[in-house]
């Protein structure tokens, strides 16, 4: 047999197993080292389950339109008539900062001082054609998106058809007296918002900072009393919120 010289380039070399011991388990290092992987991860998890952005729906900054639960209708309006306020020194600031935002503006809820019908709705756009109105709440119902009104589809006519849709849900005649508008989710500057609050009609216009994004905050509809004898308009299959 031939054997192989000390110094040879051909010696065999001895394997090496970092990863695991002589009789093929963990070795201490990983076993230590996966562990406290598994700790970490536990931990992360945790915090995230009790982080609002995983355990509900997030809103921008918390923003939500119209009244709170325990909070009564003039109450509401006196904030919302705040709001307006704060609307103003933003938009000052926003004209007259750096950099100057030309033409800001910021999502509004218009709540009615009673259930108007499509045609009385309507003076919205007329009195301010600057003004998105985006959404009608009727009753406790806020509808999905309105279109722009058109040729072919005034704004009345618009309107309209969100209430026979609302009617359709709810399983209730057109005629039913809690069939109304009570209020208009809207965008636009400060002028225009600041002029719809003049409207005979309107009851409070509740402004958002100008940060607010649609479809990232709630709409609380104002259900007051004076509004209808009765309980409010639901329909839970047209409602977006």
């Amino acid at each position: 047999m031939t054997q192989t010289p000390l110094g040879s380039k051909n010696r065999a070399r001895p394997e090496t197993r970092a990863k695991s011991t002589g009789d093929g388990s963990i070795s201490p290092v990983m076993a230590l080292i996966s562990g406290f992987c598994v700790v970490v991860l536990v931990i992360v998890l945790a915090v995230a389950s009790t982080s609002d952005r995983v355990s509900k729906p997030q809103n921008i900054n918390g923003d939500a339109l119209g009244p709170d639960p325990w909070e009564a209708t003039e109450q509401y309006v006196e904030r919302a008539d705040e709001s307006l306020e704060n609307m103003k020194k933003e938009d000052y600031q926003l004209k007259n900062g750096q950099p100057v935002v030309e033409d800001p503006k910021f999502w509004a809820m218009v709540t009615f001082d009673r259930l108007l019908d499509a045609q009385e709705a309507a003076q919205v756009y007329e009195k301010e054609p600057s003004l998105r109105v985006s959404t009608a709440i009727i009753g406790g119902v806020s509808t999905r998106y309105l279109p722009q009104p058109s040729k072919t589809a005034s704004e009345e006519k618009l309107l309209q058809d969100q209430l026979e849709l609302a009617a359709a849900y709810a399983d209730v005649a057109i005629d039913d007296e809690r069939l109304g508008f009570n209020g208009l989710l809207v965008y636009g500057d400060a002028e225009a918002l600041m002029n719809v609050k003049k409207l005979p009609a309107v009851k409070a216009v509740e402004a958002l900072p100008s940060d607010a994004a649609r479809g990232r905050f709630g709409i609380r509809p104002v259900l007051s009393s004076g509004f209808t004898d009765k309980d409010p308009l639901f329909a839970p299959g047209l409602s977006q919120n």
